[in-house]
């Protein structure tokens, strides 16, 4: 071995045995002893340039560390040998192993250690960040410090944007259905609004739908006693650290969390199979629950007390509608608007089209006045 390598192997030895807490003099009597093999007490003081007695109390150091071993049954015989270096490496692996058991374990506790934390007389710190370094970094402060929860308002079709590549989203959503946050989520209306509604269950996330005349390209996420409010125009992100700003936030939050509950609409025509049908599936992608029925009897979709008993809202198409006498409508908010799609003269292609072009576009220009729901 050249003196090079010996030099290298020596400074790697100092540092594991370092790294399980050995002090110098403990390190360089297991260093010559390691040389020497088994030595009497006496040669391992001539080397080490001090008393036998202080040997002694170094070897006494390098038994509590597991480190020592005797030639012989005889503990104070003079002769005396270390552990291999194979020991100092189990050694090492177990201290690693028992360090991510104990930040695993931080990690699990820090929600509640942080709900223990009062801020007091300490600073409200904001810090922007910019670039995706420093974007991931404060995803994963989410999921490192979120507890049981993350809220989000905002636009999802912006706020997804923002990242440009859509694994990071996905990485970031397994790791917190991995550490069981649960996600409650107010989105505004857009193209992705659906896909991500329809998901909620299977990624521990209710999604609701925020009706607003006013859309915006901002979101932010409340966790801890922290936000990170996401700016995707600039883009940049502003992490905001105070539990009285974060409070207010979440008031708002909760106030249009309950007002956003999604709402179950039901739609009312005569036969149940077209002004009705249309206008459940437009509501459906406005993010409502909607069914739709008829009013005539005997048919497939027969109006029921049933769907009337699950409706928060009952449209009818149309002021003139039979009604079986024997519904209860339970003081149910209706709607009544007044599209007629009867033509004397047209069916076949004919009929499709002035449906087209005339009582659908007016179904959406009649309800569009009720719009949101609240």
């Amino acid at each position: 071995m050249d003196k090079d390598h010996q030099k290298e192997v020596r400074e790697s030895l100092y540092t594991s045995l370092k790294e399980l807490g050995l002090s110098d003099l403990e390190i360089e009597l297991y260093t010559i002893s390691l040389t020497l093999g088994p030595s009497p007490i006496t040669e391992i003081a001539k080397y080490l340039g001090i008393s036998r007695p202080n040997v002694y109390k170094i070897i006494k150091e390098l038994e509590i560390h597991g480190l020592t071993k005797f030639s012989n049954n005889n503990k104070y015989s003079r002769h005396f040998m270390v552990e291999p270096p194979t020991v100092i490496l189990e050694k090492i692996r177990a201290k690693k192993e028992s360090m991510h058991q104990l930040d695993h374990q931080i990690v699990s506790s820090l929600p509640d250690l942080l709900a223990l934390y009062q801020q007091g007389d300490k600073n409200t710190s904001i810090k922007i960040l910019q670039g995706k370094e420093q974007y991931l970094k404060a995803l994963n402060l989410l999921i490192d410090e979120a507890g049981k929860e993350i809220a989000f308002l905002g636009s999802a079709d912006d706020f997804l944007d923002f990242f440009e590549d859509i694994e990071v989203e996905n990485i970031w959503q397994k790791k917190r259905i991995q550490r069981k946050i649960f996600n409650r989520t107010l989105i505004t209306e857009g193209e992705k609004t659906l896909q991500i509604k329809a998901s909620s269950p299977e990624q521990l996330r209710e999604t609701r739908i925020l009706k607003t005349d006013s859309p915006f390209v901002t979101s932010f996420q409340l966790f801890a006693n922290k936000m990170i409010i996401w700016q995707p125009k600039a883009p940049l992100a502003v992490l905001i650290e105070d539990q009285y700003i974060t409070a207010m936030f979440k008031v708002i939050f909760d106030s249009l969390w309950e007002i956003s509950q999604t709402k179950n609409v039901l739609a009312i025509c005569h036969h149940g199979k077209n002004r009705s049908k249309y206008l459940a599936k437009y509501l459906s992608e406005k993010g409502y629950n909607t069914e739709y029925a008829g009013t005539h009897a005997n048919i497939e979709n027969m109006l029921t007390q049933e769907k009337i008993d699950k409706a928060d809202i009952i449209i009818f198409v149309q002021k003139i509608l039979q009604l079986d006498n024997n519904l209860d409508f339970n003081n149910k908010r209706i709607i009544a608007l007044e599209v007629d799609d009867r033509t004397a003269d047209l069916d076949g292609d004919a009929w499709i089209d002035y449906q087209n072009k005339f009582v659908y576009p007016e179904l959406k220009k009649q309800i569009d006045k009720y719009l949101p729901f609240l």
